[in-house]
């Protein structure tokens, strides 16, 4: 009996684990994959929001006396100069996605270019 109940939960993991990746929530934005830079920059912005909102909290937590004066410069600002490098991280794949755009849409100009009799 303790068999067959050991078989039916190895059972019903692996049908959970297999079929895991068919009903999670995707944001493909319409493409079959993402690129790595766009799995960064998602990254990054989900980063920055958790970090103003922890900004948010932690000035809460100081007016409502949860913070030592000490502790809450120490966090603030720990949590600031990540926040300073997560946006120019952002703003540097911003940049290269720029650069990109202007390198891809120049050479569809010239395909196009080609292609006129």
């Amino acid at each position: 009996m303790l068999a067959w109940f050991l078989v039916v939960i190895v059972f019903a993991l692996i049908v959970v684990l297999l079929a895991h990746p068919f009903f999670r929530k995707q944001e493909s934005y319409g493409l079959v994959f993402t690129s790595v830079p766009e799995r960064s920059r998602r990254n990054l912005r989900d980063e920055k929001g958790s970090l103003i909102l922890a900004l948010k909290e932690l000035d809460f937590d100081f007016e409502t006396g949860k913070l030592s004066k000490d502790d809450y410069k120490k966090l603030r600002d720990s949590y600031e100069a990540r926040a300073v490098e997560v946006i120019k991280q952002l703003e540097a794949l911003d940049q290269e996605w720029n650069h990109i755009q202007k390198q891809i849409n120049h050479e569809v100009e010239q395909s196009k270019g080609l292609r006129k009799p």
